[in-house]
């Protein structure tokens, strides 16, 4: 896994309790001088699987090894996840497997759901112990770009964020809904760096990568 995923923070998250899983840093994001951090939602039990399966540490890395990279032993010749398959859509314009070497990616809700049913939907607590673990895993990626997938998140983000190291500003969006979801973006302001947050909606389903990606680029 070494050759794909850069393990240099892992003493720092294995520091944060609330960190489930490690999050997936590609060996060249350090490189990069226009850092990218992916925020997913959650990593949900697919019917009928063993739970116990994606308890593992690893398993945040193991899904993009797989769905991203495409590496075995853990990819299969299926087809991609269409959350992966939409950002790089949405990010690069086309399907570029290299995306993921040069990004960082975590999830935001730290707790394997049972299932992706609605009733198993994220909770509030869910949101606000996800949002303070974003807080600390943050500072150490350092980011110029946050794409946060899915948007239920910006309704709490000014709250749950500001604080005496955290500040925000929220920018204009346009009024109109994309795909049926408010785009949202804001300023990230820490340690006198700046990043830009971008919340879209969840790119697994009723998801247009061209008006996501357009919405993104405008404000870059």
């Amino acid at each position: 896994m070494r050759e794909y995923v850069d393990p240099s923070l892992d003493d720092e998250f294995n520091k944060i309790d609330s960190l489930n899983w490690l999050p997936f840093i590609g060996v060249n994001y350090f490189k990069e001088k226009y850092k990218t951090l992916i925020i997913g939602e959650s990593h949900y039990v697919p019917i009928d699987e063993d739970p116990d399966f994606y308890n593992v540490k690893n398993w945040t890395r193991q899904f993009i090894l797989k769905e991203g990279l495409q590496i075995k032993p853990w990819f299969q010749n299926q087809p991609k996840n269409s959350l992966v398959r939409e950002i790089e859509k949405t990010l690069e314009g086309d399907v570029n497997n290299k995306l993921w070497e040069n990004i960082a990616y975590f999830n935001l809700i730290q707790r394997l759901l049972p299932s992706i049913k609605g009733q198993d939907r994220p909770t509030y607590e869910d949101i606000k112990i996800g949002l303070n673990t974003f807080k600390k895993i943050v500072e150490l990626f350092n980011p110029d770009r946050i794409l946060f997938c899915g948007v239920e998140a910006a309704k709490h983000f000014q709250n749950l964020i500001c604080d005496d190291k955290f500040q925000i500003n929220e920018y204009k969006c346009p009024p109109n809904t994309i795909n049926g979801a408010y785009p949202k973006s804001f300023e990230l302001i820490f340690n006198e760096k700046k990043c830009i947050c971008y919340f879209v909606k969840h790119p697994s389903m009723g998801y247009s990568s061209d008006q996501w990606s357009e919405f993104i680029h405008d404000r870059n």
